[in-house]
């Protein structure tokens, strides 16, 4: 009877071996995939599943339509009684009083925030806290590697990066502002292939799913 036991507990221990190989293999090659997925793709996908605003766009213009805008916004001014003037400005002035917990960065927040030259890869999305007190921010960030080391490379300074910037925030919050610490404590740095991820917020888990399903398709 005792022989029989020891022979299932081996059985047990090499089945356990084996799906412990599998599964170690699943995450390597889920890290090390080189995604063909477009930069501009994902990044909508990501921030239609934040409920950020949307980056403004910098649209050229060329000064014929700038003078035709101007003159159309000055016949729809003169056109408008003063009450309607009136009445016209207060969408403008709930719209600001309204705030995203998170806005739009350039280049220049994301090396100051990050420590990171953004002409280094494909494709950098970067929103960051509005004010000092709060911890919602966002990264996405597409590799420019083209070989499996490339991409490891990166991979790992753009994670420790993450990392850094997340402790630095943490550490800030520590003491003193026990909600901003929490969130920052369940958000995630997320690493597929040559995407990297990283959100905190209580958008953070909506906006992982959905960043992960972009790149799956």
């Amino acid at each position: 009877m005792l022989g029989r036991w020891k022979i299932f507990a081996a059985d047990l221990l090499r089945i356990l071996a084996l799906a412990a190989i599998i599964l170690f293999l699943m995450v390597q090659f889920k890290g090390s995939r080189i995604s063909t997925a477009a930069f501009e793709d994902v990044s909508g996908v990501v921030i239609a599943a934040s409920g950020l605003p949307a980056a403004p766009q910098q649209a050229e213009i060329t000064e014929g339509q700038e003078q035709a805008q101007e003159q159309t916004e000055a016949a729809e001014t003169q056109e408008q009684t003063p009450e309607q003037a009136e009445t016209a400005e207060v969408p403008a002035q709930a719209q600001e009083q309204v705030q995203a917990p998170a806005q739009p960065g350039d280049n220049q927040m994301f090396k100051r925030l990050y420590g990171l030259d953004p002409e280094a890869y494909d494709g950098v999305l970067l929103y960051y806290p509005t004010t000092n007190m709060n911890a919602e921010e966002l990264l996405l960030i597409k590799l420019k590697g083209s070989s499996q080391e490339e991409i490891r490379e990166q991979q790992e300074i753009v994670q420790t990066a993450m990392e850094t910037r997340r402790q630095t925030q943490m550490h800030t919050f520590e003491g003193y502002a026990p909600q901003q610490y929490a969130t920052l404590e369940h958000s995630v740095i997320d690493v597929q292939g040559n995407y990297l991820l990283f959100v905190s917020g209580d958008f953070a888990q909506q906006t992982q799913i959905a960043f992960e399903k972009s790149l799956a398709q």
